[in-house]
């Protein structure tokens, strides 16, 4: 388990890299897309989970806004149950479910990810899956790998459509060209759908889930090749993509498109620098953006104070940070800082978390 969290902790370190690339992302970007197209997308008439425009609508046509978590369920399968009910307890509506495909962790087996998304089910939550092995990876290969992990679980995901989310892979895309992100997802999502499977598919930003050019300039015509026309998009928001600056803009830049949005992953400080987690939350509500802090518990040194909780029970202690000292990746910078971290995210929960209809929908005495 040490060696899985140190793991944990590695990738969550590579974040602040995100900030070298993005000129160089959006020179290619200027590059590759001179011309703009014209696309007529349709909404998938799936039974579950789909986009219209900017919203993710559920199978019954209301409009659902994430307001949950990650989980680290690859890393912490012992106390994996007691974490999510404790989750639930706290009243989110949604959970991102990290999963290993076995090329950098164990992987998790079709059984156990059916019975993990059957629980958050059973509670009422969204479950987003996520593989984690081709985190900072710019090699196609290793996201064709993940979108196949999903394809070869196809009989255990078919009729899951209503409360399960594929996120193919976590943080596919570091440094390599915005037009390589696009490839990428352009040969990946089919891998899902010629596996027979139409739920919405989430597709995390480039650079590390950091750089929001890429879906700026290529959302579209990722969303293009998804022939359900059914991607939901997501940023994750630490010290660059998430610092007072950027984040309207980030957001603004997709849904301005029509595109939809949620924010993937969110913490409080992070080796990039400082996190506005007041003005990601504030301007999520107003936009209607969802969002998935990272995470609840489990972040291995020097970043556990991404942790919501202090410990993996199912009545666990929120966290609260006080003048801890944060470094930077390159350990040549420390800041100080202070948060409730905890409470900050289960109070926005409590305030505006709203379950989806996983069920059957209701019907008035007039459709019956």
């Amino acid at each position: 388990m040490e060696k899985l969290i140190i793991l944990s902790t590695l990738v969550l370190g590579l974040f602040c890299q995100t900030n070298l690339y993005a000129k160089k992302a959006t020179a290619d970007n200027m590059r590759n897309n001179k011309t703009t197209k014209s696309y007529n997308f349709k909404v998938s008439d799936v039974d579950g989970f789909k986009v219209d425009g900017t919203k993710l609508l559920d199978r019954c046509g209301n409009e659902f806004v994430m307001r949950g978590v990650n989980l680290a369920y690859t890393w912490f399968k012992s106390s994996a149950y007691t974490q999510l009910e404790a989750i639930n307890k706290y009243e989110a509506n949604a959970v991102r479910i990290v999963l290993g495909d076995g090329a950098k962790f164990a992987a998790d087996d079709a059984d156990s990810v059916r019975m993990m998304i059957d629980k958050c089910k059973e509670y009422g939550m969204v479950a987003i899956v996520e593989v984690h092995d081709a985190t900072g990876s710019d090699d196609i290969n290793d996201l064709v790998k993940a979108a196949n992990y999903f394809a070869d679980m196809a009989s255990v995901l078919k009729g899951t459509e209503h409360y399960v989310i594929i996120n193919i892979a976590n943080e596919w895309h570091k440094s390599s060209s915005a037009a390589n992100w696009k490839e990428g997802y352009k040969q990946a999502i089919p891998v899902i759908r010629k596996a027979g499977l139409r739920h919405c598919i989430m597709v995390d930003a480039g650079g590390y889930g950091q750089n929001a050019s890429t879906i700026h300039t290529y959302g579209k015509e990722v969303l293009a090749a998804d022939v359900e026309n059914n991607i939901l998009f997501s940023i994750h928001m630490y010290g660059t993509a998430g610092n007072t600056k950027r984040i309207a803009s980030n957001i603004d830049g997709v849904i301005n498109q029509d595109l939809a949005l949620c924010i993937g992953e969110f913490g409080w400080y992070h080796s990039d620098g400082d996190v506005d987690e007041q003005q990601i939350l504030s301007y999520c509500k107003e936009k209607n953006v969802g969002w998935l802090a990272w995470s609840w518990y489990g972040n291995g040194s020097p970043v556990e104070y991404l942790d919501v909780v202090k410990d993996p029970s199912s009545d666990p202690v929120l966290s609260s940070y006080s003048n801890i000292s944060i470094n930077n990746w390159k350990n040549t910078k420390t800041w100080k800082a202070s948060g409730d971290w905890g409470k900050t995210i289960t109070d926005a929960w409590k305030a505006e978390a709203k379950k989806a209809n996983l069920d059957k929908c209701e019907t008035s005495d007039n459709n019956k």
